[in-house]
């Protein structure tokens, strides 16, 4: 006894059906797999994107905290009020818990790493200068402190800080709109892709209809002759 394998099967069936849906289904495997590819590439820009806005906040609490640490110490100074000293304390305290996660946010990308070292090297100036500066004071050297601080060094440095953080704020900006952008067309892709599909799709099931429609068709036929026969 003969078995039919379903490829055998199928090309029983007249060619004009089953040429069309061999060449459809390759298509549609193969306009399944462009779409995967597409929907892989937004998910990886949307975490591309979310981890872009992640370091942009380390390094605006990057900047505001070493703001926050010139304010204590310019307070200090100014009044020679020992109370504007815990901002800047605190502020130096929040510098050591956040710059791991400063420096991790920016290691996946050369670029970045880049710009991170230039400001904390920034950084760093600023702080021997603002702990000079109050070391000076609290000996009792508050003249000295000041002139330090008249003589314009460390707001230099810190315009140098500002600049290097809007750098890299701005890298990120665009960073974040081209992922968009990309994200944006992949989608567009994968619902065109989807649109062909359907069609696609639709074009075998009225191949299909097609086939059993003719096939009904010759079992009438076939009926009617043999009834005629009898």
């Amino acid at each position: 006894m003969s078995v039919t394998t379903p490829l055998g099967a199928l090309t029983l069936l007249p060619r004009t059906i089953w040429v069309p849906i061999a060449l459809i289904g390759f298509l549609i495997c193969g306009l399944f797999w462009t779409n995967e590819q597409a929907v892989n590439a937004v998910h990886e820009q949307g975490d591309h994107i979310a981890s872009l806005l992640t370091f942009q906040s380390k390094v605006l609490e990057f900047r505001n905290v070493v703001v926050d640490a010139e304010t204590g110490q310019r307070g200090y100074l100014l009044t020679n009020n020992a109370e504007y000293l815990q901002p800047y304390r605190d502020s130096i305290q929040r510098l050591v818990n956040i710059l791991p996660a400063f420096r991790s946010a920016a290691a996946g990308s050369p670029e970045m790493t880049q710009l991170v070292t230039s400001m904390e090297i920034l950084q760093s100036k600023k702080l021997v200068e603002l702990a000079t500066t109050v070391a000076l004071a609290s000996d009792g050297d508050r003249p000295q402190a000041l002139a330090i601080v008249r003589h314009n060094d460390g707001q230099h440095i810190m315009t140098d800080f500002r600049d290097a953080a809007d750098r890299i704020l701005h890298r990120i900006a665009e960073l974040v709109d081209a992922a968009r952008r990309s994200q944006a067309q992949n989608l567009v892709r994968s619902h065109y892709l989807g649109v062909v599909m359907a069609i696609l799709s639709l074009s075998i099931l009225l191949l299909v209809l097609q086939l059993l429609v003719n096939q009904a068709r010759r079992q009438a036929l076939v009926q009617t002759l043999c009834a005629n026969v009898s």
